[in-house]
């Protein structure tokens, strides 16, 4: 049976912080981009975990980013 993870981070519910995280409002919009093997892969989340902290923050997976 597969462990539940939370659809936000990625991790295993059992160890989510999503519930204590509060996004800390920013007046600069902050965008990660991430190569697709870092992002399926990515072990500590470090990514994912600081978008949710930073409001006005987005994601962009992919590897041309012209």
């Amino acid at each position: 049976m597969a462990r539940e993870t939370c659809y936000r981070c990625f991790w295993p519910k059992s160890l989510c912080w999503c519930p204590s995280i509060q996004a800390m409002p920013t007046r600069t919009k902050f965008v990660f981009l991430m190569h697709p093997k870092e992002y399926k892969q990515e072990k500590a989340a470090t990514g994912r975990l600081t978008h949710l902290c930073l409001a006005h923050s987005e994601i962009h997976v992919g590897t041309d980013f012209d």
